[in-house]
């Protein structure tokens, strides 16, 4: 099964397509990227992957990236399933290659974690709605698979004997986390910073290295994107969802919602409902 998308504006990051199957063993074929980055994940079983002239073996939990006007030929090695979702944007090569992702070095690794299987649903359930919450919630949940990337990319392997010691990946996960447990409540980049233990300068500093934007900012656009889920999902009042993702106060929230979103959280639902009514 594969899902094409509707054309929309160029965007930062943009999903085109999508899809998702089975391939028996010994199944062999091809798959062009044309101008789109194409994402391949393994659910379940193991293929050969073959890109400029090297070959891979991907097995569950593992994916590879085809590059814009580059060719993957794929042989699956026993029977797999698969899930692949085209992608464009100004700025995914960019963030692919601050994530050691490139035509040399196209494998991808952490597909089986929970959470990912969780993006995968959200992804799909959102790509088959016609809403403008869903097209942005597609659109957030695109950035949060590069920050997966871009977290992976920090990992390396102990040595016999060598102690672990907590890494900027370690870090920003725990924030992350605390972030996704907690964005409802009042929090700060202090408390974020006494969470993971570290002084709130450095933590920072840290935090935007690896995520490409600072701590308060990525509250606030993860804040934002719960609350164009919500609107997408209930009848709530803003005022009431502005006090569920986190903002105490609606006219802040109005504000950072229309420089995100580019127009205020009444005109978004205004929109919907017409959407919703034609």
């Amino acid at each position: 099964m594969e899902r094409w998308l509707p054309q929309a504006q160029a965007l930062l990051l943009q999903l085109a397509h999508w899809g998702c199957g089975k391939r028996s063993a010994g199944t062999s074929w091809v798959y062009p990227a044309n101008g789109q980055y194409v994402i391949y994940c393994i659910i379940q079983g193991e293929i050969h992957f073959k890109s400029q002239q090297v070959r891979y073996t991907l097995g569950s939990g593992e994916g590879c990236v085809i590059f814009p006007n580059q060719m993957g030929c794929f042989i699956a090695e026993r029977q797999s399933t698969l899930c692949w979702f085209g992608v464009q944007g100004f700025e995914l090569d960019k963030l692919l290659r601050s994530a050691g992702i490139t035509p040399q070095t196209p494998i991808v690794s952490g597909f089986r974690s929970a959470g990912m299987k969780t993006w995968f649903r959200e992804l799909f359930y959102h790509s088959r709605q016609q809403s403008i919450s869903s097209d942005m919630y597609c659109y957030s949940l695109l950035y949060n698979l590069c920050s997966h990337f871009l977290l992976q990319a920090g990992k390396g392997w102990l040595q016999p004997g060598e102690e672990q010691q907590p890494t900027q990946s370690d870090y920003i996960h725990q924030a992350l986390e605390f972030i996704h447990s907690g964005y409802g409540a009042p929090m700060t980049v202090t408390d974020m910073a006494e969470h993971v233990g570290l002084e709130r300068s450095y933590f920072s500093k840290l935090f935007k290295e690896g995520l490409r934007q600072s701590p308060g900012r990525f509250l606030n656009e993860y804040r934002l994107d719960q609350a164009v889920r919500l609107m997408g999902r209930t009848g709530l009042p803003v005022k009431h969802i502005a006090e569920l993702v986190g903002f105490r106060d609606p006219n802040h929230f109005a504000q950072l919602f229309r420089r995100r979103w580019g127009c205020t959280p009444r005109q978004y639902l205004m929109m919907k409902a017409d959407r919703t009514a034609r």
